[in-house]
Parts: structure tokens; C-alpha cells; sequence
């Protein structure tokens, strides 16, 4: 079996505007967003996916939906949410992210989780939905870099926010083949746009 997945992170929300800590909670696409995601359909449109999973938060499903616009099966799945950042989330994004970098040791302090637990949530979904062709996945920049980060030493030792490495509606190629997941491409946000 080899696998495919498109990784890509939702598009542009009203919390990315205000610069707050969404995780588990939500906010919708802003109108940036929703253009993002069409252009990114449009660039996308020849590839032939066997199914589009996005994590089960709207702005995900949103994007998710703008993107597969009918062509192709869709679900909505929990082990593809972002990081739980607990009693965080709504607050200004400094908090979660001092000196603009994830909390090694996580958030379970604040009732959320730690990075390396929503990593391996989001790489066994990953192993779970895994068929031979092309995956679109939909989800969020913390996790998706946590997910990337056992994959390239290079996002490991980066110490840069997490959306300055996964940005809105980039998309990010794994190969997922014998077992083994390999990283592609890096995020590459230019297909967001026109």
C-alpha cells in the first residue's frame, strides 16, 4: 500500500485575525480563508483523491468542504483536532506560545494536552484512514507540526511559531508506505493563491 496524504492547515479564521489561542474551540473562516481554500481547490482540482478527512472543527470542515467541493468522499474525524490548550483557548495567543514557541511540556496544567499525546493521536488517525492512492487531510498548524517535527530534523530544532511553519491553507506531502511515513515537501502556502 502506498499513501499520499495532502496535510494541509484550515484556512485564515476570525482567531487568527485577533491573534488568539483557538485549539479545540473554534472560530470561523474569515473571508481571506474561504478565498484561500478556493484557490487551493482550483490548484488542486486534477489530483485524484480517494477520500478528504478533515478533525471535526468547523473552520477544518469548512475548509475541508470548499476543497473537495463533491469530487470525492469526505469524514470528519477527532484524531485530526488541534492541540487542547484547556483554559487557554480564546486567550491571547502569548500565553500558549511565550517567546512564540509551543510549551514542551504541554498544557495538561490548564486542562489540555501535551504536544507529543496530540501527535500521536493524529499520526494513528493518519495509520487508520491509510489507503493505496491520495488522501486530502484537513487540519491545524500545532499538531500538524508536532506530526512533522518526527519527520524532518529540521522543523525538530526550529524554535518559530507554529504558523509561521504550517500557514493557513498550506499544503504539506507525506508518503506513507511499508509503515513508515516520509515528508515530501515542507508547508508550501503558494498554492493558496490565485
Amino acid at each position: 500500500m502506498r499513501t499520499q496524504f495532502y496535510i494541509i492547515r484550515h484556512g485564515r479564521t476570525l482567531f487568527n485575525d485577533k491573534k488568539l489561542i483557538q485549539g479545540s474551540s473554534d472560530s470561523p473562516l474569515t473571508k481571506e480563508g474561504v478565498i484561500q481554500a478556493g484557490h487551493l481547490r482550483d490548484h488542486l482540482r486534477t489530483i485524484p483523491f480517494k477520500l478528504g478527512a478533515s478533525s471535526t472543527s468547523e473552520r477544518a470542515m469548512d475548509t475541508l468542504e470548499i476543497i473537495a467541493d463533491h469530487r470525492f468522499p469526505t469524514e470528519y474525524l477527532k484524531g485530526l483536532k488541534e492541540v487542547s490548550f484547556g483554559t487557554l483557548e480564546g486567550d491571547p495567543l502569548i500565553k500558549a506560545f511565550p517567546e512564540g514557541k509551543l510549551l514542551r511540556e504541554g498544557y495538561e496544567a490548564y486542562g489540555g494536552e501535551t504536544p507529543k499525546t496530540a501527535e500521536r493521536r493524529f499520526e494513528k488517525t493518519l495509520r487508520q484512514i491509510a489507503v493505496d492512492g491520495n488522501i486530502l487531510i484537513v487540519s491545524h498548524g500545532a499538531v500538524i507540526l508536532e506530526f512533522l517535527r518526527t519527520l524532518s530534523t529540521e522543523l525538530r530544532e526550529s524554535e518559530e511559531f507554529p504558523g509561521v511553519l504550517v500557514p493557513n491553507c498550506s499544503v504539506t506531502k507525506v508518503l506513507y508506505e511499508q509503515n513508515t511515513f516520509t515528508l515530501e515537501t515542507m508547508p508550501d502556502a503558494s498554492m493558496r493563491e490565485a
